[in-house]
C-alpha cells in the first residue's frame, strides 16, 4: 500500500492493512485517503474546509451519538450522512491511537455486517 495525499498517518493506513479485505488507497477526485473493504467506502482521510485533518468513519449511529457525547474531538462526518459517519480530528486525538484503532475496527465491522453473507464469508477467510 503506498499512499501520497497525508503520509504522516501511516500508522492509520497499517491498521487497515492488518484488517482482512481492507485497503487504504489515494482518491485523486476528492484529495483524500479512502479506506474500503472490496468495492465498500467504511473511512476517509481527509481535510475539511478549515484545513483540520479528519478520520471519517462510518459507525453505527448509537455509537456515533455517545462518541460525540464523551470526546469533543469526534464530530458528525464531515460531507457525509451525519447520522452514520463521524469525523476524528486527528490532531487532537495523537496521543490515543489505541481509540483511532478500535474506531477503525468498528468501523470495519459496521461496514463489514452490511455486505451479502457471501461476501462477509469470503472477506473472514482473508485471516
Amino acid at each position: 500500500m503506498v499512499v501520497t495525499f497525508f503520509p504522516h498517518w501511516d500508522w492509520i493506513y497499517a491498521a487497515v492493512d492488518d484488517l482482512p479485505g481492507a485497503r487504504a488507497a489515494d482518491q485523486e477526485a476528492w484529495e483524500c485517503v479512502v479506506l474500503w473493504i472490496g468495492d465498500k467506502m467504511f473511512g476517509i482521510v481527509g481535510q475539511d474546509s478549515r484545513g483540520r485533518e479528519l478520520l471519517t468513519l462510518k459507525l453505527p449511529p448509537e455509537d456515533s451519538e455517545a462518541l460525540r457525547q464523551q470526546h469533543a474531538f469526534v464530530e458528525p462526518g464531515w460531507h457525509l450522512n451525519k447520522r452514520h459517519w463521524s469525523s476524528v480530528v486527528l490532531a487532537d486525538v495523537v496521543e490515543d491511537r489505541q481509540l483511532v484503532t478500535e474506531l477503525l475496527e468498528d468501523s470495519y465491522d459496521c461496514l463489514l455486517d452490511t455486505l451479502p453473507r457471501w461476501r462477509q464469508r469470503e472477506v473472514r477467510l482473508l485471516t
